[in-house]
């Protein structure tokens, strides 16, 4: 994502276990990177949502409030970080989907469960990238609601691949070098007009 420099930022993943709070590579961490645009993506491993207000202490300490996501698969977990300070972004991690773009009924009725389980923790949504198509991004892309699958790994580059021209909003990776071969930015000269007629799909 843009920076108020112009420069793209730099996001790295970081699984955060409760003893950590205390520990010096978390300070290290912080203070290595406290001066530039790196934005941080926490993984809160453990359901214990009291290691939220110990994080946040860290995070307050180093003035990163506003370049921190934190994701769970626990939404008590969630629900503290937002009760601690909302103006924390919060990304609520799921597993695959269960239906596919072939039923399509099956997929709305999958969409909704999802979009209805994130916004009670006013939460972004980060499921696993097995099963995910166009279409079931469309569907929460029209909706505003923002879509970060994980993990992809080298056996499921054409899947990260496929996401990433799909305009998925981020992609958890393990292997970083999958990003050499990818778009990093492009000019349009020119933009067309569309028209479409009522009740055509975009």
């Amino acid at each position: 994502s843009p920076t108020s420099t112009g420069q793209p930022s730099v996001s790295i993943g970081w699984n955060w276990a409760s003893d950590y709070g205390t520990s010096d590579e978390s300070k290290e961490m912080f203070e290595a990177l406290k001066d530039t645009d790196v934005y941080y993506v926490i993984e809160l491993k453990s359901g214990d949502e009291t290691m939220v207000p110990v994080l946040y202490d860290l995070i307050k300490e180093y003035n990163v409030q506003h370049r921190v996501n934190i994701i769970s698969f626990s939404g008590p977990v969630l629900k503290k970080t937002y009760d601690v300070d909302p103006i924390i972004s919060a990304g609520y991690l799921s597993g695959s989907l269960t239906a596919t773009a072939a039923d399509m009924e099956a997929l709305r009725i999958n969409v909704f469960q999802l979009i209805k389980s994130a916004q009670v923790y006013n939460a972004s949504v980060n499921i696993n990238h097995a099963n995910i198509s166009k279409e079931f991004y469309t569907m929460l892309n029209d909706r505003g609601v923002t879509l970060w699958p994980w993990t992809f790994q080298t056996g499921t580059s054409m899947a990260f691949y496929n996401e990433f021209l799909w305009g998925v909003d981020g992609l958890t990776t393990d292997d970083a070098q999958l990003t050499k071969n990818t778009v990093m930015d492009f000019n349009v000269d020119k933009v067309g007009a569309n028209t479409m007629a009522p009740g055509n799909p975009m």
